[in-house]
C-alpha cells in the first residue's frame, strides 16, 4: 500500500515537471492592442513573465513622461494624447504539447487573426462606400477624422515603447504600430521642420548674397 502510494506520488510529480517543460503556445497583446503568437519553452515563458512585471512596474512614470514629450513636441503638442489606447503588455498560455503540433495551431491562429482583421476593413471599406453615396464630403470628413485619430494612436505607442526601451536598456516588442500610420519614430516630424528651417535659412542666404552681387 505504501508502495502504490508511493510510486502515485512520484508518477504525479514527474507528470507535473513534464507539463511544466512542454512547449506553449502563448498569445500576447503589444502595447497597442495588437495580438501575436509564441511558442515558448518554460526559459522563454519565465522571461516573458519577468519582462511584463518590469513593464508593468514602470508604465505609470513612463506614461507621465510620454505625456510630457507629446507637450513638447510641434507636431502633436496641440493634439489630444490618446492615453488609453496604449496599455501594458500582456500574455496568456493557450495550450501546450508538442512543438510540431503547436506550430500547427500557431499557423492556424494567426491565419484566424488575419482573416478577422481583412473582414473588418472590409466591412470599414464599404461603410464608407455606402456614406460617400449619400453624402460624399461626410465620408471624406469621417475616413480622415479616422485616420487621424489611428496615427495619433499609434505616434503615442511609438513614444511610450520608446520610453520604455530607454529605461529598460532593451527593445518591448510590438505587432503592428507602424500599421496606424506612424513611421515609429517619434520626433521625426519635428526633426524634418527643423531640416525645412535650416534650408530655409540657407537659401535666404544664397538670395541675399544673389542681391549683393547685383548691387
Amino acid at each position: 500500500m505504501k508502495m502504490r502510494l508511493f510510486l502515485t506520488v512520484v508518477m504525479g510529480f514527474a507528470f507535473a515537471v513534464s507539463a511544466q517543460m512542454a512547449p506553449k503556445l502563448v498569445e500576447i497583446t503589444d502595447m497597442t492592442g495588437n495580438k501575436g503568437f509564441e511558442i515558448l519553452d518554460s526559459e522563454g515563458l519565465a522571461e516573458l513573465t519577468k519582462q511584463v512585471k518590469e513593464e508593468t512596474k514602470i508604465f505609470p512614470a513612463i506614461m507621465v513622461e510620454a505625456k510630457k514629450k507629446w507637450l513638447e513636441s510641434d507636431e502633436f503638442k496641440k493634439k489630444h494624447f490618446p492615453s488609453t489606447a496604449v496599455k501594458v503588455r500582456k500574455f496568456r498560455v493557450i495550450t501546450q504539447g508538442k512543438e510540431d503540433a503547436l506550430q500547427k495551431m500557431k499557423e492556424k491562429a494567426e491565419d484566424r487573426l488575419a482573416a478577422a482583421q481583412e473582414k473588418k476593413l472590409t466591412a470599414q471599406a464599404d461603410k464608407y462606400k455606402k456614406l460617400e453615396r449619400r453624402n460624399k464630403d461626410k465620408a471624406a470628413q469621417m475616413q480622415e477624422k479616422e485616420d487621424e485619430q489611428n496615427r495619433l494612436q499609434g505616434a503615442a505607442g511609438s513614444l511610450v515603447e520608446q520610453l520604455m526601451a530607454e529605461k529598460l536598456g532593451r527593445a518591448v516588442p510590438s505587432y503592428g504600430t507602424g500599421a496606424f500610420g506612424f513611421d515609429g519614430s517619434f520626433g521625426g516630424a519635428d526633426k524634418k521642420a527643423d531640416a525645412k528651417k535650416d534650408d530655409k535659412k540657407a537659401d535666404a542666404k544664397k538670395d541675399a548674397k544673389k542681391d549683393e552681387k547685383k548691387k
